[in-house]
């Protein structure tokens, strides 16, 4: 059906019949931008293969409510708005190819993005396709590549530099906070999310994750990041004191006062001089890799992450085990000697 002009207002308007029901949408300043209306409209009812990327992305978006976290969401829009509505968002779906990613990257790395984020632009366009592909006629949109990217290793700390760094932190609660993400390996979330009830003798129960964006507490990372983890006594000691020190506390009241994460980064910077350059995800790298080489078995260490497998840990700490590599020969060395030793003493 063509666009109708409304003689009152001026404006266009769209009047059409789809699936034998009439749809009507005012208010457009165009005529082009009405029957544009009617045709993106009519491509997400019939499941057509003229859908734009931009139509297809609110559809997306909409399915992924009450299925992702809002600090997931927040992410997938983050990306969308910044790097690919202007970019391919008025696009055909079945248009878009390789050399538009391309094109859209490159932008990207000139202006100084990484190829990390890069990647999470990637992901979140394949994600969005690989979904549309069940409701509509886009199923020859290939799936585009990601870029490949070296692992750098996370810098860490040992308790020797960590006591360094605490040394010079006077503020008591904040003492505290970083004590807990070296010697519980606990995530940031987790701890900003802990209340005065999670905390029972010596265990810390991880139940929630804290959103800073959202200003809330909400389901953690994995079904495997709800557990409790054991303090050693100086921590216990430490905690209970910070909740001593709080008036008439509530199990519900929050244990830190602060819930901005960047407060981590802060004193980092600004304690951390002449140290490893750090994160407070780097401290609880540290703490693994501490409990590693200490030969406390991969596991419990596991367990005490909330990993979901222990292969995840294996990977993510194989640099701690191939740094024994030494301590294997040595090993080796002494139960060749014993067993030379043994054989001397062989009578046949």
């Amino acid at each position: 059906m063509p666009a109708y002009k409304d003689k009152v207002t001026g404006n266009w308007y769209a009047s059409f019949y789809c699936r034998g029901k009439k749809h009507l949408k005012r208010g457009f300043k165009t005529q082009k931008a009405a029957k544009n209306y009617e045709n993106q409209y009519k491509a997400i009812k019939e499941g057509s293969s003229e859908i734009k990327f931009c139509n297809l992305w609110d559809e997306y978006m909409k399915a992924c409510e009450g299925v992702y976290k809002a600090s997931s969401l927040h992410s997938k829009q983050y990306y969308y708005d910044a790097f690919i509505a202007d970019s391919i968002g008025d696009m055909k779906v079945v248009d878009i190819e390789s050399i538009d990613i391309k094109t859209l990257t490159d932008n990207m790395l000139e202006d100084n993005r990484s190829k990390k984020t890069c990647n999470s632009v990637i992901q979140q366009i394949n994600a969005c396709i690989s979904w549309g592909k069940d409701y509509y006629k886009i199923n020859n949109v290939e799936r585009f590549k990601c870029f490949k990217i070296t692992v750098k290793e996370r810098n860490i700390w040992t308790p020797e530099q960590f006591n360094t760094f605490l040394s010079r932190i006077d503020d008591f609660e904040y003492y505290v906070a970083f004590s807990m993400l070296f010697w519980l390996g606990l995530r940031d979330g987790e701890l900003l999310a802990l209340t005065v009830g999670d905390i029972k003798g010596q265990v810390v129960s991880i139940t929630k994750t804290y959103s800073y964006i959202h200003r809330i507490s909400s389901t953690p990372k994995t079904n495997s990041s709800r557990r409790e983890v054991t303090m050693p006594t100086f921590i216990a000691k430490m905690v209970h004191k910070l909740i001593e020190m709080k008036y008439e506390p509530e199990p519900t009241d929050r244990l830190l006062s602060f819930d901005n994460p960047s407060n981590f980064r802060y004193y980092l910077t600004r304690y951390g001089y002449g140290l490893p350059k750090v994160t407070a995800h780097d401290l609880r790298h540290s703490h693994a890799s501490y409990l590693i080489k200490n030969n406390v078995d991969i596991v419990s260490v596991s367990r005490r992450l909330g990993h979901s497998n222990p292969s995840i840990t294996l990977k993510t700490y194989a640099h701690a085990y191939n740094d024994h590599d030494s301590e294997v020969a040595e090993f080796i060395d002494i139960l060749k000697k014993t067993a030379d030793d043994e054989l001397k003493n062989k009578k046949f």
